[in-house]
């Protein structure tokens, strides 16, 4: 079947399995199984309700296995609006509450997974070979974690999961499919990058030409992204010895969307994060919310993966475009000074330690260099960079 072929017959399927619900996706009592928890938080400024029913349900799961003595991983999908900043300080609030509990787990972010490599390649202070080995040598993914907060373009609710992560020395995995993305101007067209080894291998899996130029909010694009991140956070999970996994994506990833209108595509059940970490033998959680502006139609062979939905509604539904930081700064500060449990913020002494702390972690438990001098270059970076922190 050629590729034209097969997208039809994919058209085909997706309306044949049009769901039984309103345009807006809006999931309504009738639709979900008993086992589905559904949390209405009425304060919109606390997200106490919503970080417990998430936590409960991985506890609920968690004694399931242990009576049948299963073995199986536990994935939480948290379906985010990649915008809405209660969405970002939710996942803060789960990881805080996870070690809280005392359970071990490991987070996953909807990042290129080979990021650090090509960004530290693509600096002018490191060679490949340099680069290949700071990489290698991060099985915690906590220099990934500083350098991404030192270095990357991101808003503060995100920089707030991190350094979340950060502070409770939760492993961290960078799980998504690689891209062109990293020093483009115009991120409007982002496509996989064929020459990483992995993605290749998804591309070829899906039947397509490494040759291709595949956009990654393509249909095909979102399949083998969710492909790459699953078999990344599978294999996280193992190198931890952990039996739960986290994973941070946007909403289409969790079920799949038959009205992808805005790219002109249809994203199948099949090819959704849900199915595919069910068809590697994970028990999945999917996390979704009410207010969230990104969500189109769920299609209806998702439901038979709601069994451990966690469906959240009534928080606060604020969203902010990377350049309104100092907007989404204020919200986060006042949100916290309302709530139990507050998230970090990042400050600028925050950023100078973590910085410092990155310089440190290359030249010592890396490179092997003990002295502090060793590398030079690396305080004038750190000074740099300082002086571009927005605070």
């Amino acid at each position: 079947m050629s590729h034209s072929q097969d997208h039809a017959h994919q058209q085909h399927r997706a309306n044949q399995g049009a769901p039984a619900m309103s345009r807006r996706s809006t999931l309504r009592a009738k639709d979900l199984p008993p086992t589905a928890y559904q949390v209405n938080c009425r304060n919109p400024w606390d997200l106490t309700k919503a970080k417990n029913a998430i936590v409960d349900q991985i506890e609920t799961v968690s004694q399931s296995l242990r009576t049948t003595g299963s073995s199986q991983k536990i994935i939480v999908l948290m379906g985010e609006d990649h915008y809405t900043t209660t969405h970002k300080m939710l996942q803060s609030k789960v990881l805080q509450e996870m070690v809280a509990r005392h359970h071990a787990c490991v987070f996953g972010y909807e990042i290129s997974h080979n990021y650090l490599e090509t960004s530290l390649e693509k600096s002018p202070y490191f060679s490949k070979k340099i680069a290949k080995k700071i990489h290698e040598n991060d099985p915690l993914g906590d220099v990934g974690l500083r350098w991404l907060l030192t270095f990357g373009l991101l808003p503060p609710s995100t920089k707030s999961v991190f350094l979340t992560t950060l502070q409770q020395s939760i492993p961290f995995a960078v799980t998504d499919a690689a891209d062109d993305r990293l020093g483009k101007k115009n991120t409007d067209e982002i496509f996989l990058d064929e020459n990483d080894p992995l993605t290749a291998r998804f591309i070829k899996a899906r039947g397509r030409n490494v040759t291709e130029k595949i956009s990654a909010v393509s249909s095909d694009g979102m399949a083998i992204r969710n492909s790459v991140m699953v078999e990344n956070m599978l294999n996280a999970l193992d190198r931890h010895g952990r039996t739960i996994g986290i994973q941070q994506c946007g909403q289409a990833h969790v079920f799949g969307d038959v009205d992808f209108r805005k790219y002109d595509e249809i994203f199948l059940y099949e090819d959704s994060l849900s199915a595919q970490f069910t068809q590697a033998g994970a028990i999945v959680i999917p996390v979704l919310f009410s207010n969230s502006k990104s969500k189109g139609i769920i299609p209806r062979a998702a439901h038979e993966s709601f069994e451990n939905l966690v469906y959240i509604s009534g928080i606060a539904n604020a969203r902010y475009a990377v350049s309104e930081a100092e907007d989404e700064l204020r919200f986060m500060a006042a949100l916290n000074n309302s709530t139990e449990h507050r998230v970090p913020i990042m400050t600028r002494e925050i950023a100078n330690r973590v910085s410092e702390e990155l310089g440190q972690e290359i030249r010592t438990r890396i490179l092997g260099q003990k002295k502090a001098t060793a590398r030079p270059f690396l305080g004038n970076l750190w000074d740099g960079v300082r002086r571009l922190l927005p605070f």
